[in-house]
Order: structure tokens, then sequence, then C-alpha cells
């Protein structure tokens, strides 16, 4: 066989796109003595091949009667997991339970204002010094803005 031929039935073997025939082929090349240097390394792989192919079974292997097999085996696995989960779900209900105990004064209703109006006044003050602060970071980001402005122009020049 040529080796280009071998060559390529090779690559197909080794992406498993070889036909029964074409590995036929490969086994009986690879048993011949007209096996060419670059290829003398696969030998060894077809040999056992061929060489497994002739393994005989030393005894039969039966099924086992009634008499044989024993006892009954049963099997605890299905019942240990079932265990095991509500042995979870019960400890995670009762962690549960302790970390969401309410304090004793958490549902007692304390007003924080004697009046609407002070509570108004406190709101206007939360509010404003929100603006403030938003407004610092309106004008931080416009002057960084202003200094993006020339690396703008020459990328968009390109």
């Amino acid at each position: 066989m040529e080796e280009n031929k071998i060559r390529a039935l090779l690559e197909k073997y080794w992406e498993g796109e070889t036909s029964l025939e074409e590995e036929k082929d490969l086994r009986s090349y690879f048993a011949s003595s007209q096996v060419a240097e670059e290829f003398v390394p696969y030998i060894p792989l077809f040999a056992f091949f061929d060489e497994e192919k002739h393994i005989q079974m030393e005894r039969e292997i039966v099924e086992p009667t009634q008499d044989q097999k024993g006892g009954k085996i049963i099997n605890l696995r299905w019942a240990i997991n079932i265990a095991a989960s509500v042995a979870i779900f019960v400890l995670m209900f009762l962690v549960n339970k302790q970390l969401n105990k309410p304090a004793p004064d958490q549902y007692a209703y304390q007003d924080t204002y004697q009046t609407p109006e002070e509570a108004l006044a406190e709101v206007k003050q939360a509010l404003f010094y929100m603006s403030s602060k938003m407004n610092k970071g309106m004008t931080t980001t416009a002057q960084s803005l202003e200094k993006m402005q020339p690396l703008d122009e020459i990328i968009n020049t390109n």
C-alpha cells in the first residue's frame, strides 16, 4: 500500500471516521512485513487488537438459580436519603424560626416627631442634603467630560 493512502487512513482512523473495511486494510498493512519506517510505532497498537480478538473466556457465565441466590438483599439507600432530607428541612425550619424571632419592642410603634410639620422639615432637610451631593457629583462629572473632549476629537478624526 502506498504511504499517502496509509497516512490518510490513519488520520481518518484517529478522527473515528473509518469504515470497517478501511480498518481491516490498516490491520492487514500493519500485520505485514512491509511497513514503512514512519509507521513502525503503530505496529504494537494494531498487533494488540489482533491479539485481543483471539482471547476466549475460560468458563461460561451462568445466571444463578433461585437456590444459589441466597437471602434477599434490601437496599436502604432510598430510606437514608429520605431521612437526611427530612432532617435538613427540620433543621432549616428551626434555624429560620430562631433567626426570625421578633425583638420584644420590635412591633412597638414610636412616633419620632410630634407634629407633621416637624417631619416635613426633616424630610426637606434630608432632600436638600441629597440634592447638594448630587449637584456636586454632576459638576465633577461635567468637568471630567470637558477634559476628555480633546481626546474624543482625536479619536473621531481618525
